[in-house]
């Protein structure tokens, strides 16, 4: 398995910087509990169709395993990396692969919608044009500084006892 990111976002003088690296990270939250779920699927099924614990062990540890080297691989064929930097007037998107990298440039006046979720740490925004682009972060914090750049007042709602 491979490490995730150790890289850290910064606050520079231009805005709030951060960079995702996709092929240091395993896999996603949401990915992870996808699996998760088929891995479970896979045993119960192979359970109630033999009758035997072992079977069904066998067969989800094959499944996982087959999972992790097609992951493996497909995340060395890509290499992708995504850097992030947001500013009081725009938020710059670069996206690098093995073999082509693409530059964005989206004004936040530009922005309609958004949405965020802290707990996956991922998100979209959707700019007046129609285009949807995809946010990662590392860290919640990531996602709250880019809320306050959109001047989206963040809530953290804590459950009382």
């Amino acid at each position: 398995m491979a490490k995730k990111s150790t890289q850290k976002a910064s606050k520079t003088r231009t805005g709030y910087s951060w960079s995702v690296i996709v092929s240091h990270a395993f896999s996603l939250r949401i990915e992870r509990y996808f699996v998760g779920l088929l891995a479970g699927v896979i045993f119960i099924s192979t359970v109630g169709m033999f009758g035997k614990v072992f079977d069904g062990l066998l067969l989800t540890a094959l499944f996982l395993a087959v999972y992790a080297l097609a992951y493996t691989i497909v995340l060395e064929c890509r290499k992708l990396q995504k850097h992030y930097v947001v500013n009081a007037q725009q938020l710059l998107i670069e996206h690098s692969s093995r073999r082509k990298q693409q530059k964005v440039k989206i004004l936040l006046k530009n922005i309609i919608k958004h949405r965020f979720d802290h707990y996956l740490l991922g998100g979209y925004i959707l700019t007046k044009e129609g285009v949807k682009h995809l946010l990662f972060f590392n860290t919640k914090e990531d996602a709250r500084h880019v809320e306050k750049a959109l001047g989206v007042k963040t809530l953290d709602v804590k459950k009382k006892k």
